[in-house]
């Protein structure tokens, strides 16, 4: 979706009113070397526009594909952790893909950051050059409809998926105790179920799930490393809903521009959910984040 409106973006800026679209996101293709390797074969055989774009991942055979023509790379980097559980074999390919971007000029390539934090991370640390910031737009108009409804009892507690934090579910039990619905949300119907302390709800209807998130009093935003940024807690913040979280990665800027809690323990988000300790949403900060890209 990032990489879609930034394609569009630039497109505009530039005059270019056509593009293709390719998309190859089964995730057969990341099970295994040979798949992988199918993988890049497909991004080498792709990457032949004039101008391309590409995840990081993918990063390799699209330079590769281009590094002697005069065509131009724009690779969106979202996040790089090691704490996601990559592979020997993709830390590697990350590795190749940092040492080929540091010897590679502007009017080649531009690696494309989605958080503050990112740009830092990858000048600093990384020792990469020509960053550009294009963060993840929200068209907040359609989520205003849903601010001002009342709050329940219920505790949101981000998608289903790997990245959430295991102390989450000791906090559910907790909370349960304390009287507290917890839920996590899924669209995907196979991951509903109800266990004691919480649930994965599933919404076939994105509206639902703007309308549930809304009557929570809170979301909680506690990935297991630092991603590039959280659209769950973006979202809760444009619907009115308190999003508490730690300082991480790309999270901690979306959670300093929009006065979201900023916590450092799991502890202190079950304090602030006791207490009931509200902020003000800093919502000029929301409504106009996407205004004046270049």
């Amino acid at each position: 979706m990032h990489e879609k409106q930034y394609a569009e973006a630039l497109c505009k800026k530039l005059g270019q009113e056509n593009y293709e679209l390719n998309v190859f996101r089964q995730w057969r293709h990341f099970e295994g070397i040979f798949s992988q390797l199918n993988l890049l074969f497909w991004a080498f055989w792709k990457a032949n526009g004039k101008i391309n774009i590409s995840v990081a991942r993918l990063g390799v055979p699209v330079l590769l594909r281009n590094i002697f023509n005069q065509n131009k790379v724009y690779i969106v980097w979202h996040y790089y952790s090691n704490d996601d559980g990559k592979s020997w074999f993709l830390r590697q390919w990350y590795q190749l893909f940092i040492k080929l971007a540091r010897s590679l000029p502007k009017e080649k390539l531009e690696i494309v950051c989605v958080a503050p934090y990112w740009m830092n991370y990858f000048k600093n640390a990384l020792g990469l050059p020509n960053l550009v910031y294009y963060p993840n737009l929200f068209d907040a108009d359609k989520y205003i409809e849903f601010r001002g409804m009342k709050k329940t009892n219920k505790i949101h507690f981000g998608q289903v998926s790997f990245k959430n934090n295991p102390a989450l579910y000791d906090l559910a039990e907790k909370l349960h105790a304390q009287g507290y619905t917890c839920y996590f949300s899924t669209n995907v119907k196979e991951n509903a179920a109800k266990f004691p302390n919480y649930e994965n709800t599933y919404f076939e209807f994105f509206e639902d799930y703007l309308i549930e998130m809304a009557s929570s009093k809170f979301t909680l935003a506690f990935p297991n490393f630092a991603e590039g940024w959280n659209r769950v807690a973006h979202e809760s913040f444009l619907v009115g809903t308190q999003v508490i979280g730690p300082k991480l990665g790309g999270l901690g800027d979306l959670l300093s521009g929009a006065n979201g809690h900023i916590v450092a323990s799991i502890e202190e988000a079950e304090a602030i959910i006791i207490n009931q300790e509200v902020q003000l949403i800093n919502y000029h900060f929301l409504d106009k984040f996407g205004e004046n890209m270049d």
